[in-house]
């Protein structure tokens, strides 16, 4: 983003990690009746391209820097949790305090910065951190959709499980690893049209294989319906 370019139109920002989470996460904001949200991943607002959990401060400098920024109330930040979300939360932690200053007409200097996980921090703009699964558990993106797409496909859990045993990834000392591993083998298994479907393109090419009405994201859900409700009403 740059002064001459506006990109933000909305008053909430959520900030992700890589393009498929932000496709994930327009997604579940759409099926939900979900709006007045901007949904960018890092790769979108880095000058080097870099996507991940280590480009928060380039991300939020980025978006204070665009135009449209004069009307966002509140900043969500969406990372996952890895193997431990208190460790992932001071990455993000870290990034925000290494920020620019805000703009001259923001009735504060500084970015606020959440003292806890889903903790709504400051008001001008508010600012959130949460990570995925959710505040109190491991895992990644990934982990979660194949909860989602493994409940609808039980038989076939049972043969990426098999799968798992006999390639010996089950001792792969990498969580995020194996559950990417094993939501891979299960779209492949899924969709035979194109078993390497990329993910960001699933739900519009083979949405049911990941249903993104799973109870498996209600509290993503009911965290944004609550977010929507305080700042986008």
């Amino acid at each position: 983003m740059g002064n001459s370019e506006e990109k933000i139109a909305h008053k909430i920002v959520i900030l992700c990690e890589a393009p498929d989470d932000a496709v994930f996460l327009r997604q579940l904001l759409s099926h939900n009746g979900i709006t007045g949200f901007n949904v960018f991943p890092n790769t979108d607002l880095t000058k080097s391209k870099g996507g991940g959990n280590t480009f928060w401060t380039e991300s939020l400098n980025s978006v204070m820097g665009d135009p449209g920024f004069r009307n966002v109330r509140c900043i969500a930040i969406v990372t996952d949790s890895d193997t431990d979300p208190q460790e992932a939360f001071a990455k993000v932690r870290d990034g925000i305090s290494k920020t620019s200053d805000l703009p001259s007409s923001r009735t504060t200097r500084r970015l606020p910065i959440p003292d806890a996980l889903v903790n709504i921090k400051g008001d001008d703009p508010a600012l959130v951190v949460i990570t995925v699964p959710w505040a109190d558990s491991p895992g990644c993106l990934e982990s979660m959709c194949y909860e989602a797409a493994s409940a609808g496909n039980p038989a076939m859990a049972k043969c990426v499980e098999d799968f798992m045993v006999c390639v010996d990834a089950g001792t792969w000392a990498n969580a995020n690893s194996k559950a990417k591993a094993r939501l891979r083998v299960l779209v492949s298994g899924l969709y035979e049209k194109n078993p390497l479907i990329w993910f960001r393109d699933i739900w519009d090419k083979a949405p049911g294989i990941i249903p993104i009405g799973s109870g498996t994201f209600s509290k993503l859900v009911d965290f944004f319906k609550g977010l929507k409700t305080g700042y986008s009403p």
